[in-house]
């Protein structure tokens, strides 16, 4: 029986789990507590030995063949699963009387079947996991285009990229405070004399000392934008990079995919 090679073990599994962990549980079909059940399933196949009544043999590589028939298609197990199978019978074909020899040919035959079966329904679940991923790459692209760039500059990435509406809002006040701070920082450093408010005008030192408190004004406005601007774009590289980890997972299992159907 044509297996597919050691990627499958070393890769596809720990990817399958976690992709099945991503899943909402609303498009889970099974529960993971199948992989524990798998793997039982396959120590008993690799536990198996002849028994003194063969008739007795028979029955109990007939039973594991029957489980075998219901493995989770969405455990990465399952190709070693058939194999540990395949190579019992053989064993038996080997070791049994002659006259067990069509029965055996028969179980062959029929975990052959279910291996192709099971193949089909785990390509079919392979497929569902790269268009989970395919749409999830299309719902993040929506959201970190470089329109997002534009609006980090207006306090309105966080609305943009569609997270907690108290988080967009505080960002979008937080701007138009720092907009208005620096508008009347101007004001006072242009015209201090009717902007000064209650601070005294009466020489031009202290005119200076108004017009100095209008540049302060205006420069702690410009660091605490350029801090609230650099931790937008930071928090946008910072998706781009989840992007990029979701995309790499999705053509591990298009390579996957294209491995298996070899």
């Amino acid at each position: 029986m044509s297996l597919v090679n050691a990627f499958i073990n070393q890769i596809g599994r720990e990817m399958g789990r976690d992709a099945y962990r991503s899943f909402p549980s609303g498009n889970r079909t099974r529960q993971p507590i199948h992989f524990q059940e798998e793997e039982c399933l396959i120590a008993q196949v690799k536990a198996f030995e002849l028994l003194e009544d063969h008739q007795a043999t028979l029955r109990l590589v007939t039973n594991l063949v029957e489980k075998a028939e219901h493995a989770n298609p969405e455990d990465f197990e399952w190709q070693e699963l058939f194999c540990e199978i395949d190579n019992k019978i053989d064993f038996c074909k080997d070791n049994l009387p002659v006259e067990f020899k069509d029965q055996l040919n028969r179980l062959d035959e029929l975990n052959a079947a279910n291996f192709k079966q099971m193949m089909a329904r785990h390509v079919a679940y392979i497929e569902t996991v790269i268009q989970f991923y395919e749409n999830k790459a299309n719902e993040l692209n929506a959201k970190a285009n470089a329109m997002v760039y534009l609006a980090a500059f207006f306090g309105l990435r966080a609305m943009y990229m569609k997270e907690y509406r108290v988080s967009a809002l505080v960002n979008v006040l937080f701007v138009a405070l720092l907009f208005i701070m620096s508008f009347l920082g101007y004001l006072t450093y242009v015209d201090p004399i009717h902007n000064a408010g209650n601070l005294p005008t009466d020489t031009p030192e202290h005119i200076q000392k108004v017009a100095n408190l209008g540049v302060g004004i205006m420069a702690i406005s410009a660091m605490l934008y350029c801090l609230q601007l650099g931790l937008a774009i930071r928090k946008i590289f910072a998706f781009r990079k989840t992007i990029l980890e979701n995309n790499a997972v999705k053509d591990k299992f298009v390579k996957y995919m294209k491995q298996l159907l070899k």
